[in-house]
C-alpha cells in the first residue's frame, strides 16, 4: 500500500476538483492540496462544478453535498451517468453524516463519503491519495 501511495506522489501532478460552497473551506483545502502537488480546479456551485469537470477531466472529485443551484447528490448522479466522466473517482466531503445520504452516496458511485467534522483536511489528502493509488 505505501508504495501506491509513493508512486501517486512521485507521479507528477494529479488534478483534482474541489467543489465547496463555504469559500473559507475551499481556500484551506486548496491550499493544502496544492502542497500536496496536486493542480486544483474549483467550483462553488453545481452547475459550474460540472462545467469545471467536463472541462478539466480531473484525476479525483472532491464534492460538498450542499451546494447552491444544483446539489451534491445531483451533480455525484451527472457524473456517474457520464460515459467520459463515470470512471472519476468522487469524494464526498460534507458536514452531513445521516445514514441515508451515506448510503445513497455509495449508490450513485462515491469512492468514499467523509463528514467535515471527523477528518482534518490532511486526512483528506491522505484518503484521497489512497482513492488514486487504488486506479
Amino acid at each position: 500500500m505505501r508504495d501506491n501511495i509513493k508512486k501517486v506522489l512521485a507521479s507528477g501532478k494529479n488534478k483534482i476538483v474541489i467543489i465547496e460552497d463555504d469559500l473559507f473551506l475551499l481556500e484551506i483545502y486548496s491550499r493544502k492540496f496544492s502542497d500536496a502537488n496536486f493542480d486544483i480546479a474549483t467550483a462553488i456551485e453545481g452547475e459550474s462544478a460540472l462545467e469545471v469537470i467536463h472541462k478539466e477531466k480531473p484525476d479525483i472529485i472532491l464534492l460538498d453535498l450542499i451546494l447552491p443551484k444544483i446539489d451534491g447528490l445531483e451533480v455525484l448522479r451527472v457524473i456517474k451517468k457520464d460515459k467520459t466522466l463515470n470512471k472519476i473517482p468522487v469524494v464526498v466531503l460534507t458536514n452531513r453524516g445521516e445514514k441515508d445520504l451515506i448510503e445513497k452516496s455509495i449508490k450513485l458511485g462515491a469512492a468514499a463519503y467523509i463528514t467535515k467534522i471527523t477528518y482534518t483536511p490532511t486526512e483528506v489528502i491522505s484518503k484521497v491519495i489512497s482513492i488514486l493509488s487504488k486506479k
